[in-house]
C-alpha cells in the first residue's frame, strides 16, 4: 500500500515536471525585448524601459522603449493583443497621409504582406529625423518596430535610414520567432 503511494506520488511529480517543462517550450515568449535580447543580438544600448498598458478592458499594449548606441538611435517595440484590421488600415493611412504632405520630409511607403499576415515597411527621411518603421499585422496581434535617429548624422540622411532599416530588421526577426510567428 505505502509503496503504490508513493510510486503515484512520484508519477505525479514527474507529469507536473513534465508539463511545465512542454508548456515552456510551446508557449511563445513574452513580447517585450529585454536586455538579454539586446545583449544577445549584440546590439549596445544605454537604457531599456518596458511597460504593460491596458485599453479598453482587453486591449493589450506591451511597449519596449531602448536607447541604442553606435550610433545613437532610439528603439521601439510594441505588441498590440486584440487589435483589429481597422487599427492596423488606420495606421498605415496615417502614413500615406504623412506621405502627402511636403513638410513631412520623404517617406517611402512599402507594403510587405506574408502569408496570414499584413504588414508594411516605412522610410523616412525628415527636417531633423529619420526612422524606419515595420509594421506587422496578424489575426488580432499589432506588432511595430521603429528606429529613428536625430540630426546631426554621422553620414547622409540615406545612409542613416538604412542603418535604422538594419537595425530595425534584425530586432523584427528575433522578436517574430520569440512571439512564434516565424519557425
Amino acid at each position: 500500500m505505502v509503496r503504490f503511494a508513493v510510486t503515484m506520488a512520484l508519477v505525479e511529480i514527474a507529469l507536473t515536471i513534465g508539463a511545465a517543462f512542454a508548456i515552456t517550450l510551446v508557449e511563445p515568449g513574452e513580447p517585450y525585448l529585454s536586455e538579454a535580447d539586446l545583449r544577445g543580438l549584440r546590439i549596445p544600448f544605454e537604457s531599456v524601459r518596458t511597460s504593460r498598458t491596458k485599453r479598453f478592458d482587453s486591449q493589450v499594449f506591451y511597449d519596449t522603449r531602448v536607447q541604442l548606441l553606435g550610433p545613437p538611435q532610439t528603439l521601439y517595440v510594441s505588441v498590440r493583443t486584440e487589435s483589429s484590421a481597422v487599427d492596423f488600415e488606420h495606421r498605415l493611412n496615417r502614413e500615406r497621409q504623412r506621405q502627402r504632405d511636403p513638410k513631412q520630409g520623404a517617406i517611402a511607403l512599402l507594403e510587405e504582406p506574408m502569408p496570414g499576415e499584413q504588414g508594411y515597411t516605412l522610410r523616412h527621411r525628415g527636417p531633423s529625423s529619420v526612422r524606419s518603421e515595420l509594421v506587422r499585422f496578424r489575426g488580432t496581434d499589432l506588432f511595430i518596430v521603429s528606429v529613428g535617429r536625430s540630426r546631426p548624422f554621422d553620414s547622409t540622411p540615406d545612409q542613416e535610414v538604412v542603418r535604422c532599416e538594419r537595425r530595425a530588421r534584425t530586432v523584427e526577426l528575433y522578436l517574430l520567432e520569440k512571439l512564434g510567428w516565424r519557425n
